[in-house]
């Protein structure tokens, strides 16, 4: 059924309901099990940002044009 229906239903018509009446319909998410990987997948390290040596690396700055 669509949201917007189903809250016309309950007689609500101001923007806010809607919009969580919308949410609460469409925003259902199925537990899903965790994926079993098959064998020879290797392991990954995680990724960690470091924003001081992106800042270094971006303000450094490139080579002057003129």
């Amino acid at each position: 059924m669509n949201a917007v229906t189903e809250a016309l239903l309950y007689g609500v018509q101001d923007i806010d309901s809607l919009i969580a009446i919308h949410s609460r319909i469409t925003g259902i998410i199925p537990q899903l099990e965790p994926v079993k990987l098959p064998e020879g997948i290797p392991e990954l390290t995680a990724f960690r940002f470091n924003a001081e040596e992106y800042d270094e690396a971006f303000l450094k700055g490139g080579v002057d044009v003129c």
